[in-house]
């Protein structure tokens, strides 16, 4: 959801869900992050710099700034990012390894 005025502009993102950890993911090279699914954790993205794609199971799209990405548990994701691109995620949960299923796609 976005508020605006003539001093700027504020962009919520996050479902009305309760998150437990936000990260943010800088690139310092042109990269593939993700690839992967959580069997438990929901999580939330939104690139606020760069560009990049997304692919989401099974469907790829062009990035948007500021638009949310929401990744349920269960759900393969993928990001094709620029250098210098900065992500930001919510998550359900903090990170635990076994809860990180790569996918073979």
């Amino acid at each position: 959801m976005k508020h605006e005025d003539n001093r700027r502009i504020l962009t919520e993102f996050g479902n009305g869900k309760d998150w437990k950890v936000c990260k943010v993911i800088q690139t310092k090279e042109d990269c593939v992050l993700g690839k992967h699914y959580h069997r438990e954790k929901d999580e939330s993205f939104m690139l606020v710099r760069g560009k990049g794609e997304v692919k989401i199971t099974k469907q790829f799209e062009d990035m948007e700034l500021f638009k949310e990405y929401y990744v349920p548990a269960g759900t393969i994701h993928e990001f094709y990012l620029t250098k210098g691109s900065i992500l930001v995620g919510l998550c359900s949960k903090e990170f635990n390894p076994n809860d990180e299923i790569s996918s073979s796609n």
